[in-house]
């Protein structure tokens, strides 16, 4: 009996279901014996839950009916769909047995818990738009969650999918909620936290360590466990576009990059020698670390004049401190160039502060990542144009960017038996399966560390896939060594794009655009 209605286990009315308070009694009814949770675990997520509010569970449990009366808010449930047997019968179908009355779904995960998704998924940057779940129901899109209890699908003992899913979409789910929602905030609590895939993967996504990690001890048929607590709040968004985040990366929106690497592309596919900057949608990526963060601000000076403003910009951050200093950046109303922030997996590196010495292995390490983040764009399907921080667009390159799988930089007319000796410092790239398989080699001839331009040359000038490769004439692109050296005043004024190359240290670099008149920040 609750109020006038009498039920026998089926369908109740939300409007009619009890509320909770958070004290011993409500705790008690917690089925200790056969849920995992630990009380203190639960009491904080029913804490965090207004008596109203709307939770949203993934996994079902023996703890189904214990949330489920937990709010007279919403409640959903969301189970893998993948048909594992527990005690001979289908987890979906005893727990839905058992009660009926749940609102829940299935849906169906594609990742798999395994040490090679875990090293694309977390070890580099990029979008993981990849992992959107087909079979989300629309119908919980437009609610706003309260908390979000993430303890599914299966991820432990290297089986089952993993959580990679679940997490991402819960960032997804929050993402949106809160570009609208002033003085709301969500809690998501991220079961099975001391598990590699559940910490390193939330704080890729979320972007940030959580509020509390509360611990569940050790008892009879139960392991001890670490269960994260995040809250997400609508002061503290970044919002750059349509994107609201939460100090990390904004992950690409479905238009800015083609549904993967074009696979039919021809070389052939516009006139000899038309210009791409009308056909193609480019993304301007670029890396930054903690000893050049002031020469990015001096690029992103030079290229805020050019007006482009149909690029899009993305910048990866390679270490901690850079990236907070990226995040102040993009809060700033004068940013002038809305740049999405992407970042890699560098809480396991042990990287010094500060410019890195050139050749160092800390530098060959930096360097021979970056095919690794040119890679994850180009499957994504975004025409790439690379850039190093020590350059100084002049004017916008786009009109010189001919149709060819890749167009470069020289940085020598033969070097090492090899001509054109290319710069690896500026390139556009194009997305397709020539260019993914190329930037696939590179990634991996550098498993090992080294200096990545001169094993880009050897692969390049080595392949056998019919790469069309365009250098960029040297009169408009020259090399440092060629501009502060041999260049006229007049073949200076007309340079579109000067790299400070050709010198070694952050000191002697920034010394030498100053001489030039190519620094802005002082």
């Amino acid at each position: 009996v609750t109020g006038m209605n009498c039920f026998f286990g089926s369908n109740r009315s939300r409007e009619n279901r009890s509320t909770h308070t958070t004290n011993v009694a409500s705790l008690n009814t917690f089925p200790t014996e056969r849920a995992q949770m630990g009380l203190n675990q639960v009491e904080t997520i029913l804490t965090a839950l207004p008596k109203d509010g709307n939770l949203l569970v993934w996994g079902l449990g023996h703890d189904s009916a214990f949330w489920d009366n937990a709010t007279s808010g919403r409640v959903v449930f969301l189970e893998d769909d993948f048909p594992q047997k527990k005690d001979g019968t289908l987890w979906y179908d005893e727990i839905m047995g058992q009660y009926p009355h749940l609102e829940s779904y299935k849906v169906h995960y594609t990742t798999k818990n395994n040490e090679e998704t875990y090293r694309k998924l977390v070890g580099g940057g990029g979008s993981q738009k990849h992992l959107k779940l087909e079979s989300f129901p629309d119908s919980l899109r437009g609610v706003f969650w309260d908390v979000v209890i993430v303890d599914a699908p299966l991820g432990c003992c290297n089986a089952g999918p993993g959580r990679y899913q679940s997490i991402y979409m819960t960032q997804q789910l929050v993402t949106h909620q809160m570009k609208d929602s002033v003085g709301r905030q969500t809690h998501v609590f991220v079961d099975d936290y001391e598990r590699s895939v559940e910490r390193d993967f939330s704080y890729h996504v979320f972007g940030k360590e959580p509020y509390e990690v509360l611990k569940r001890n050790a008892r009879e048929g139960v392991t001890a466990n670490e269960q994260a607590h995040f809250i997400f709040r609508e002061k503290d968004c970044i919002v750059t576009g349509m994107n609201c985040f939460f100090g990390t990366n904004v992950l690409y929106s479905e238009a800015d990059c083609a549904d993967g690497p074009r696979d039919e592309l021809s070389v052939e596919a516009l006139p000899t020698g038309q210009s791409t900057s009308e056909s193609n949608s480019w993304t301007v990526l670029l890396t930054v670390n903690d000893g050049y963060y002031d020469f990015f601000l001096n690029w992103l000076n030079f290229y805020k004049n050019l007006n482009l403003k149909h690029i899009t910009v993305v910048v990866i951050a390679e270490d901690e401190v850079v990236r907070s200093e990226l995040l102040r950046l993009l809060k700033r109303e004068d940013v002038g160039v809305p740049f999405k922030l992407d970042w890699v997996n560098f809480s396991k590196r042990n990287r010094p502060e500060g410019a890195l010495e050139y050749a160092s292995s800390t530098y060959k390490q930096m360097v021979s990542e970056r095919p690794t983040y040119i890679l994850q764009k180009l499957r994504d399907g975004c025409d790439i144009i690379y850039s190093d921080v020590d350059m100084v667009w002049r004017s916008s390159p786009l009109p010189f960017l001919k149709q060819a799988d890749i167009v470069l930089l020289v940085d020598d007319d033969t070097y090492m038996g090899m001509s054109p000796y290319y710069c690896t410092g500026f390139f556009s790239v194009l997305s397709n399966n020539r260019t993914v398989k190329l930037m696939s080699d590179w990634e991996s001839a550098l498993r090992n560390p080294e200096l990545n331009q001169p094993i880009f040359n050897k692969i390049l000038h080595g392949s056998k896939a019919g790469i069309n490769h365009v250098p960029l004439p040297t009169s408009r692109f020259p090399s440092g060594r060629q501009y502060f050296t041999k260049s006229t005043p007049k073949e200076r004024e007309e340079a579109v794009i000067v790299h400070n190359n050709y010198i070694i240290g952050h000191s002697a670099k920034k010394e030498r655009f100053k001489q030039h008149k190519l620094w802005s920040l002082e």
